[in-house]
């Protein structure tokens, strides 16, 4: 697990990847929160999906505050050492 951390630090794409992945889900989720909210009449079904809509979103929003931070890591792991143009 820490050499998939340590693998992935160096790969900034991957880890926009990663952001973009937990963000969509976080969106996903708070579109079906607001489906269920406009489109279900109240009952139980509208609540199972506003629990299903909840939990999509607060994955995606680990996923992404995860990335977040991976990203937050590998530039202070950068910082100070000289950028090298790929032409």
């Amino acid at each position: 697990m820490l050499n998939r951390i340590t693998a992935m630090l160096n790969d900034q794409r991957r880890i926009l990847k990663f952001y973009a992945c937990g963000a969509l889900l976080f969106f996903i989720g708070l579109g079906l929160i607001q489906w269920a909210d406009k489109l279900i009449a109240p009952s139980l079904e509208q609540e199972v999906y506003t629990l299903l809509g909840l939990g999509i979103g607060a994955l995606g929003f680990i996923i992404a505050i995860a990335a977040q931070l991976l990203l937050i890591i590998s530039r202070f792991k950068r910082m100070g050492k000289p950028h090298i143009d790929s032409k």
